[in-house]
């Protein structure tokens, strides 16, 4: 497919209103087609229509844009920009304002009755899938790829986006399919709540079909991709694995960080179906701010991050009301561009990424943490992607090689040596036999908090479902959100200078547990003189140092078949303070048993991520992505590759030249060059 070739491409949103006859007005397909080919790209993402509903195309089903007076400039747009050679995607919202405000009875709906309206202060109507919108969008699909030509189709904001419906439509629809009324209260111990939940994972995948096979009907060899973002919310937001298995490559645009946009691009590699996938990035700092762009370094660094992910880069343009665009913007984005083209030749096909460790993350079972009062309530989803986040930026630190990995990947387990399993409160029983297997053939996991405690029905097991394997049992939760870990002596190795009169502190609550008699206890709980809410007894007015030890344990250990299973009480890896995320990097350097793939001496900024090629060489990318830029460079950088393969050759794949390698007794080492932004060094093997 045309996608695999293509790492450089653009989209120009035109999200534009039609209530001035100057909007459009002096849109110029001929004009576009030149600055986005000026630019240096390969694929163009054009707009048929926008979050708005109003089209740019002489649609048969909905409202075309009032100030193009019926011309038709997607069709116009397509043949300016096949003839400069770039591949075209037609880009389809399915957002739609007008039919918001022009068929009440299909929007989305809240408890209350209310229609619902989301960001940039309720601009946007959202319809439901489950009401006549469903076979409106049906039928502008069937239009669209009847009419036209394209390479592929981008569907955008297909999702829940955090709407919980409860209009008509999923009222009837859900009666209909279970026989039930709409559960109102968010409880996921309550199997008819996760029941309801799962009913909307379905409804979304079912709509995404529906799309693929009405645009497949018109052309069999069409790619489809729908935005991936709305796993983003959690279970807020929809996007199943099933959801996700929809595209034939996944693509989203983030605006994150460098740690939130590694794991974003590794969740998207292990949970897609194809590569490469498509990393989008806007030019302007933000969507809201038409005119203030991000730094040449920013963009640099970041179309950096997607080359170092081996994936295709998007940048994202918003053009100007009345249709014009800044073509300078163009003609600096060709020189940012350029800079991936030696690149690319060594991005194509498939390669596997080297890990010592996996980081889980199920998009399907997203519930969310056990309250005070035991109950199991709707998450927060970015206290669960900040989790996410932390453990990424941890690992980055601790220059230990990892990967994310997805439920496609459950059988694959044994290629870690640790897998990071952080508070999943709900675990299915094909998931719970993975873990126990992968642990009892040699494996070592790490686990936290609820884990287990809700099984993929919402069903209470009473005890965490690797109970077993993790040599503890579930007596409760503590009332307090601040709590402390004290090492023992087995532990005291992993916790620097904190000790049992100093223990770490975690703002967090920590599950009660009962450990067996074969368990290592790492580290015990002690808990504040009073809660941290009590307003007139406390032992000091600001601060709530630790108090008598409870003798309890906090931390974990215990062998199980031939891995191990370390488990913390509280979401230790959670924290983003410094002084506990080198406690959880620590305790994971104790659980890396065997040579690492990769050692480095890289500074906690600089990511590293090394690939094993189809034809068996290897690609050693190295970002040096800093929260500051300019970048400042990196000297004296080394990176020991373990490799039992003679290595032929190794150079820079940037200008060819040869980096040095020494030869050492588990395979080579790397000595780079300053590390200004990014390297990519080839290895070839004899």
């Amino acid at each position: 497919m045309w996608y695999e070739n293509s790492f450089k491409r653009n989209l120009i949103d035109m999200h534009i209103a039609d209530w001035d006859p100057a909007f459009m007005s002096r849109f110029d397909p001929e004009s576009y087609a030149e600055a986005v080919s000026a630019s240096g790209v390969d694929t163009a993402i054009v707009y048929a229509g926008s979050c708005l509903g109003i089209c740019y195309w002489p649609t048969k089903a909905g409202h075309m844009h009032e100030g193009l007076h019926g011309r038709d400039i997607f069709g116009e747009t397509i043949a300016a920009c096949k003839r400069r050679g770039l591949k075209v995607i037609g880009y389809y919202n399915i957002w739609n304002r007008w039919e918001f405000d022009h068929h009440p009875e299909w929007r989305m709906r809240d408890r209350s009755g209310k229609a619902v309206q989301v960001d940039y202060g309720s601009r946007f109507g959202l319809c439901c899938p489950n009401t006549g919108y469903r076979g409106f969008v049906e039928r502008q699909i069937r239009d669209l790829c009847s009419r036209y030509e394209m390479d592929g189709l981008w569907v955008d904001m297909i999702g829940w986006f955090g709407t919980v419906c409860f209009c008509d439509g999923c009222r009837k629809a859900y009666k209909e399919q279970t026989g039930l009324d709409l559960p109102e209260k968010e409880d996921f111990s309550n199997p008819d709540w996760v029941r309801f939940i799962r009913r909307r994972q379905k409804w979304q995948s079912d709509f995404a079909q529906m799309i693929n096979d009405t645009a497949r009907s018109c052309q069999p060899g069409l790619s489809i991709a729908h935005q991936s973002t709305s796993f983003l919310s959690g279970w807020q937001g929809g996007a199943s694995m099933e959801f996700l298995g929809k595209s034939d490559y996944l693509a989203g645009d983030f605006y994150l960080g460098p740690a939130p946009e590694a794991f974003v691009c590794k969740f998207l590699r292990s949970a897609g179906k194809h590569r490469p996938i498509e990393f989008m990035v806007s030019r302007c700092v933000g969507l809201e701010e038409h005119t203030t762009n991000k730094s040449f370094d920013l963009l640099s660094m970041q179309s950096m991050m997607a080359v170092s992910h081996l994936s295709a880069f998007v940048f994202i343009d918003a053009i100007d009301p009345e249709g014009t665009i800044n073509r300078a913007l163009y003609e600096d984005m060709r020189r940012l561009l350029d800079r991936m083209d030696p690149y690319l030749p060594y991005m194509r096909g498939d390669a596997r990424l080297l890990a010592d460790a996996a980081l889980y993350f199920n998009p399907d079972n997203l519930t969310g943490g056990v309250s005070a009062d035991r109950s199991f309530r709707g998450e927060d989803p970015a206290a669960r992607l900040s989790s996410a986040y932390t453990v990424t930026k941890t690992l980055i630190d601790a220059n230990i090689a990892f990967d994310v990995i997805t439920p496609r990947d459950l059988d694959r387990l044994s290629d870690f040596q640790v897998v990071i399993l952080p508070q999943s409160v709900m675990l299915d029983e094909k998931e719970t036999r993975a873990f126990e297997e992968y642990v009892c053939g040699g494996g070592r996991l790490y686990v936290s908090g609820a884990c287990g405690l809700l099984d993929g029905d919402g069903n209470p097991r009473g005890d965490f479902a690797l109970a077993e394997a993790m040599g503890v049992r579930y007596a409760g939760m503590t009332d307090w959100d601040m709590t402390y870990m004290a090492p023992t002596e087995a532990g005291r190795a992993d916790f620097g200078n904190y000790t049992e009169k100093y223990p770490l502190c975690m703002r967090l609550p920590q599950n009660v547990i009962r450990a067996g008699e074969d368990v290592t206890v790492l580290a015990t709980r002690t808990m504040p003189y009073n809660p941290p809410q009590e307003r007139d007894r406390f032992a000091a007015a600001i601060s709530n140092p630790p108090a008598g030890n409870t003798g309890e344990p906090a931390l974990t250990l215990h062998r199980y078949g031939k891995g191990c299973v370390l488990y913390s009480a509280g979401e230790l890896e959670r924290i983003e303070y410094s002084a506990q995320r080198e406690v959880f990097a620590n305790l994971l350097r104790r659980l890396l048993a065997k040579d690492p793939v990769w050692k480095s001496n890289a500074p906690k900024a600089v990511q590293i991520n090394a690939f094993e090629r189809e034809n068996g060489d290897y690609l050693v990318n190295v970002l040096n992505f800093q929260e500051q830029l300019p970048a400042i460079p990196v000297h004296d950088l080394y990176i020991a590759l373990k490799t039992d393969r003679p290595i032929k050759n190794a150079y820079y794949a940037a200008d060819g030249k040869p980096c040095r390698l020494e030869k050492n007794s588990g395979g080579i080492t790397l000595m780079l060059r300053r590390l200004d932004v990014f390297e990519m060094i080839v290895l070839e093997t004899a």
